[in-house]
C-alpha cells in the first residue's frame, strides 16, 4: 500500500449531535452518522496502526456520558459535535508501523481505553491488545464474554456476593437477561449458590434464563408482582441480589431479603435518565429494611481490580471452552444502526450482549452462500407435500444463527416451493421494515446478486 492509499472504502463516525435533557430518554436524534474520509498509510506513525472495527460494545454507562455531568470521575460527558466512544469495541490491525508490536491481521482490543465509533481508526500500540481467539468463536465473545461486563460479572460476585458453599444460598438478579446479569447468574450457580433467580421484562427473555441459561426460575417484572413471585420461588428468602437496575424492583427484592444479605450495586439503569446522584437515594422505607436486617449494599466498580483483570478473562475464558457459561448476543449491523441500536438497549430489546457488527465487503455474500447451503440441505431432507405454514416456522428457526434481516428471510425462502399465502407473516414483516416497494426491491436485488443459483422448484 503506497502511503496515498485508504484503508477501505466507506468510512462513517458516529457524532453526539445534542443532549437527550437529564431527566429525558435518548432518542435517534441525539446521534449523527456521517461518512468520513478512511486514514491513509501516512497517518500511521511507526508505533501505530490502523484499526478496522469488526464489533462495538453498546453500553448503558454511556447514557450518564450524554449529560453535562455524568456523576461519576472515572468517565466524562459527550462533547456535542464530537465523535461517540463506547466503553470497549474490537478490531482488526490493517497497516501496522515499523516500530509496531502488532501485525497485520492481529484481533485487538482495547487497553482500558475508550473505542471511537468509526470503522476505521489510526491508534497508538500501546492502547491495544492482541487476542488469541479459541477455535470456533466469534471476535464478538471478546465483548460479550471476556470484556468488561464478564469481568464485572465475575470480580463482583467473587468480591462483593460472598457466597457460602457451606450453606444453601439464593441469589436474585436483576436485568437478569441482559450482558452482565446473564453471566452474573450463571457465575453465581458455580461460585455455589444454589438457587437462582432473574427479574428481566419479557416472557421470551424469561424462557431464555430457563431454558438457556440455567436459571432456576425467573420472573417477568412488568406482568407479575415481584414481591408475591419471590414469596413462592424462594420462600428461604433471598441472601444476595445483584442489582443492576435499581428503583421500584430493586425495593421490591430487598423487602425479600435475608438478615445479612448482599445487594451489589453493578447499575441502575432504571434511573439513568433521571439527574439523580449514583447510586441514588433509595426510599425510607428500604433504608429501614436495610439497616433493620444488616444487609450490606455496596456499590461494585470492577475498574477498581484492574490489578486482576488479566486473571479474570483467563477464568471467563476457560468457562466458556468448557461450556460452563453462555453467552447471549444482540447484534446490530453497521454503524448506521448503532443510534437504534443504544436506543433499544436503553429500551431493553436486547437479550444478552447488545453490539455493533460493522462488516466488511463480501462478508455478507459468503455469509448469505452458507445459509443456502444449509436450506437447500434442508429443503432435500423435506418433502414437497408438507412444505406449509408449518414448515416455514420449523425452517426460519435454523436460519437464526445467521442473523438474517426480514428480507433476506423472505429471499431464502423463496428458494422452496411454497404457495404466496405460505409467506404472508414474512411479507408483512418485510414491508413493514421496509415501507417503500423500489427499496425492497432493490435490497432483494442486492441479495440475488449474491446468492448462488437458486435450485430449481420442485413441482
Amino acid at each position: 500500500m503506497t502511503s496515498e492509499q485508504r484503508a477501505g472504502g466507506d468510512n462513517h463516525v458516529v457524532l453526539f449531535a445534542k443532549r437527550p435533557g437529564e431527566n429525558n430518554s435518548a432518542t435517534v436524534d441525539c446521534f449523527a452518522v456521517i461518512p468520513v474520509e478512511s486514514p491513509t498509510a501516512s497517518d500511521v506513525g511507526v508505533d501505530q496502526c490502523l484499526i478496522r472495527t469488526l464489533f462495538l460494545s453498546v453500553d448503558p454507562a454511556q447514557r450518564c456520558r450524554m449529560n453535562a455531568s455524568t456523576g461519576v470521575d472515572y468517565l466524562g460527558p459527550y462533547v456535542i459535535g464530537e465523535p461517540v466512544d463506547g466503553m470497549e469495541g474490537v478490531g482488526i490491525v490493517e497497516i501496522a508501523g515499523s516500530s509496531c508490536s502488532l501485525q497485520v491481521g492481529d484481533i485487538v482490543t482495547s487497553c482500558a481505553h475508550l473505542w471511537t465509533w468509526t470503522k476505521f481508526f489510526v491508534a497508538d500500540c500501546s492502547d491495544l491488545v492482541k487476542v488469541n481467539l479459541p477455535p470456533g468463536f466469534s471476535p464478538s465473545v471478546i465483548l460479550s464474554a471476556v470484556g468488561l461486563s464478564g469481568m464485572t460479572a465475575l470480580l463482583g460476585i467473587q468480591k462483593r456476593a460472598r457466597i457460602d458453599r457451606n450453606k444453601p444460598q439464593t441469589i436474585v438478579v436483576s436485568g437478569a437477561a441482559g450482558s452482565c446479569g446473564s453471566l452474573a447468574g450463571q457465575i453465581a450457580r458455580i461460585e455455589g449458590c444454589s438457587k437462582v433467580i432473574g427479574i428481566c421484562g419479557s416472557e421470551a427473555k424469561c424462557r431464555v434464563l430457563r431454558e438457556e441459561l440455567g436459571f432456576d426460575s425467573a420472573i417477568n417484572y412488568r406482568a407479575e408482582p415481584i414481591g408475591e413471585r419471590l414469596r413462592v420461588l424462594a420462600p428461604e428468602g433471598v441472601d444476595i441480589y445483584w442489582d443492576n437496575v435499581g428503583g421500584f424492583i430493586s425495593d421490591a427484592v430487598i423487602q425479600q431479603m435475608n438478615e445479612n444479605g448482599r445487594v451489589v450495586l453493578c447499575g441502575q439503569i432504571a434511573v439513568y435518565n433521571t439527574d439523580l446522584p449514583y447510586p441514588p437515594p433509595i426510599p425510607h422505607e428500604t433504608a429501614e429494611m436495610i439497616q433493620r436486617r444488616n444487609i450490606i449494599r455496596e456499590r461494585f466498580l470492577v475498574l477498581t481490580y484492574k490489578n486482576e483483570m488479566d486473571e479474570a478473562v483467563e477464568q471467563l475464558s476457560r468457562w466458556l471452552q468448557e461450556n460452563k457459561i453462555k453467552i447471549k448476543e444482540t447484534i446490530y449491523d453497521g454503524l448506521s444502526a448503532a443510534p437504534q441500536a443504544f436506543i433499544d438497549m436503553m429500551s431493553g430489546k436486547n437479550i444478552g450482549k447488545m453490539l455493533i457488527h460493522e462488516k466488511s465487503k463480501g462478508e455478507r455474500s459468503k455469509q448469505l452462500s452458507t445459509v443456502v447451503y444449509e436450506t437447500t440441505k434442508y429443503l432435500k431432507n423435506t418433502p414437497a407435500l408438507v412444505q406449509t405454514k408449518e414448515s416455514i416456522h420449523q425452517l426460519i428457526p435454523k436460519l437464526k444463527p445467521f442473523k438474517l434481516t426480514s428480507a433476506e428471510l423472505l429471499q431464502i425462502i423463496n428458494l422452496r416451493p411454497s404457495a404466496p399465502t405460505d409467506i404472508q407473516l414474512l411479507v408483512e414483516e418485510t414491508e413493514e421494515r421496509f415501507p417503500l416497494e423500489t427499496e425492497l426491491e432493490e435490497l432483494v436485488n442486492v441479495i440475488t446478486e449474491c446468492l448462488p443459483t437458486p435450485p430449481k422448484t420442485i413441482e
